[in-house]
This record gives C-alpha cells, sequence and structure tokens, in this order.
C-alpha cells in the first residue's frame, strides 16, 4: 500500500505483514468463505501418534484382539476342511472327515437294501415257516385226537379179546363136562381162543395185522409222541446277520432249520436250533 502524505512524501507499507496464509496439508483442509477460515480434517488422514494416549492403547488392543482373531480364523479354516474332506497336517483325516462318512454312508446305503431285501424275502420264508408250523399243530392235534381214538378202539378189542378168551375158558370147561359134546366144544374153545389172538395181537387171519388191539395201542402211542413232540416245539428266531449276510436261528426247541444244496430253507420238527 502506498500513502501519500500532505507534503507529497509517500510511504510505502507491506501489507502481507497483515495477512495470513493458510496452507492446507495432508491431514487439515483449509477453507476461507466470506472471510470467515474454515479447517477441516481430512477424511483417513489422522495416524496413530496424532491420537490421545489412551486411545492408542485402546486401539492397540483392537489391533491384537483382530491379530487374534484372524489367527484362530486361519486355525478353525483348517479345522473346517480337516472335517470336510481332510487334510495332510492332520494325521488320520483321510478316513475321519464328512466326504469319508458320506461315502461310507452311501456304501452302507447299499448294503443295507440289499441286507433290507434279504431280510424281506427271510420274513417272507419266515411267514411260511410259521404257516408250516401252523399245519403241523393242527396236524398234532388231529394226531392226538386219532392217539385218542385209536385208543379206544385198542381198548374194545381188549375187551373183544377177553371176551372171546372168557368164552374159550368157558367152552373148554364145558367140554370138560360133557364127554358127548366135548369134541364140539373143544372144537368152539379153540376157536374162541384163535378170535381171542387174532382181536389182541393178529396173525390169525389175513389182515388183522393192522386191526388189533396191539396195532391200535401201538398208533395210539405214535400219534401221542407225534402231538408231544409238536407241542414242545419252540419256533426260534430267524434272521440274516446284517455284516456277514448269514442265516441264523437262535433259541427255540426241537426244531430244526438248515439250508439244502440248493440254497432252499428246510425246517422240520425234532433238534434244536442253531
Amino acid at each position: 500500500m502506498v500513502l501519500t502524505l500532505a507534503d507529497g512524501t509517500k510511504k510505502e507499507i507491506d501489507l502481507t505483514k497483515f495477512v495470513n496464509t493458510f496452507t492446507s496439508t495432508a491431514t487439515i483442509s483449509m477453507s476461507m468463505n466470506d472471510r470467515v477460515v474454515m479447517a477441516e480434517i481430512i477424511d483417513g488422514s489422522v495416524t496413530m501418534a496424532k491420537l490421545d494416549a489412551s486411545i492408542q492403547t485402546e486401539f492397540r488392543q483392537y489391533m491384537l484382539d483382530a491379530q487374534a482373531a484372524r489367527d484362530a480364523a486361519l486355525q478353525y479354516q483348517k479345522f473346517a476342511k480337516r472335517y470336510a474332506i481332510g487334510d495332510t497336517d492332520f494325521e488320520g483325516s483321510e478316513i475321519d472327515n464328512a466326504k469319508y462318512y458320506y461315502e461310507q454312508s452311501k456304501t452302507n446305503a447299499v448294503t443295507s437294501t440289499t441286507n433290507a431285501t434279504a431280510a424281506a424275502a427271510s420274513a417272507e420264508t419266515a411267514t411260511t415257516q410259521a404257516a408250516i408250523a401252523t399245519t403241523k399243530a393242527t396236524n398234532a392235534t388231529a394226531a392226538a385226537n386219532s392217539a385218542s381214538g385209536d385208543a379206544q378202539i385198542a381198548s374194545e378189542k381188549a375187551t373183544t379179546a377177553t371176551q372171546q378168551a372168557t368164552l374159550a375158558t368157558t367152552k373148554a370147561q364145558q367140554a370138560s363136562a360133557s364127554e358127548v359134546t366135548a369134541t364140539t366144544k373143544a372144537i368152539e374153545a379153540a376157536d374162541s381162543a384163535s378170535q381171542s389172538k387174532r382181536w389182541a395181537v393178529g396173525g390169525v387171519m389175513s389182515g388183522d395185522e393192522d386191526d388189533n388191539s396191539e396195532y391200535y395201542c401201538q398208533q395210539a402211542k405214535n400219534y401221542a409222541q407225534m402231538a408231544q413232540e409238536v407241542t414242545d416245539v419252540i419256533y426260534p428266531d430267524i434272521f440274516i446277520e446284517i455284516g456277514t449276510g448269514h442265516l441264523h436261528a437262535e433259541g427255540g426247541n426241537n426244531f430244526s432249520v438248515s439250508l439244502d444244496e440248493n440254497g432252499h430253507l428246510i425246517s422240520a420238527i425234532g433238534g434244536s436250533a442253531a
């Protein structure tokens, strides 16, 4: 600024001494609006050194915590891989991971399906055997009834034989008492004795070997034994072992289960389940 005095003298005044210069930095942005000077912190420009000591300490702890979390995340990432598909850093993980067990599950599912089919077939066989057992039980009941009927017939034949023996004795006595009729009575006595034998044990006439007291007694015994065998039957539990596919029968009494050379299931009364 040039100032001219009254005597014409000029004075030059440097006005820069009256003007403040504001310069922006990497941290602070300076601006003026209508002679108003403003300073604004630039986003992301404040460094740790510019923060309060307590805030610096807190931030450093946050950084340490973040680093620890990062390290843990990396470790968990390895564990995730180890348990998902296996990792060479973990010994034995190649057969102890989700992928391995998934493959095992698929294999076992196929095996289970096969075994289930076999089990269903076994169950069908068991059902058939149960039906056979029911039939045999019915037959045993019929046999018991037949035994009872044959025993009754045997008793009747025995009674007839006794009557014929009594008649033979009477005829013999009559033969002794009457000399006139001795021959006739003796013949009649012999005939009665023969009839007594016929009804008791047979062997007198054709066909009497299965029509006498002894025969019917034996039949009654056979049917009674058959009924007893069926009565003593306890059916075993028949199943297929999933691991080996073998047919098993456990428990039971007086009932046997086996496979013939063609692989057919054979069951029979008598023996124990194996």
